[in-house]
């Protein structure tokens, strides 16, 4: 990724740091609108795409879903550094 932090705006929070889906790593947890978050629970690799399946805290799974490999999806930590915690809610 490059120097410069790569956001997204989240409804509910504003801008948020996020990074290509093809940087997306098992155990990363995702940041979606209003503050859910979900963990990767696995990731597959598929030419153009990205399938990820998704875990909410309450144990919910998510079948897979598709993301293009330049997508931004927002994560709690990108290169080291965390950006949310629940207090942020």
């Amino acid at each position: 990724m490059n120097s410069a932090l790569t956001t997204i705006h989240l409804q509910g929070i504003g801008q948020f740091p996020a990074k290509p889906a093809k940087e997306l790593k098992t155990g990363d947890t995702t940041v979606w609108n209003n503050g859910s978050q979900a963990e990767i629970v696995s990731v597959r690799d598929s030419g153009k795409s990205v399938y990820v399946v998704l875990r909410t805290k309450d144990g919910k799974e998510w079948p897979e879903r598709r993301f293009l490999k330049t997508r931004l999806v927002a994560c709690t930590r990108i290169s080291g550094h965390y950006y949310y915690s629940e207090d942020h809610r």
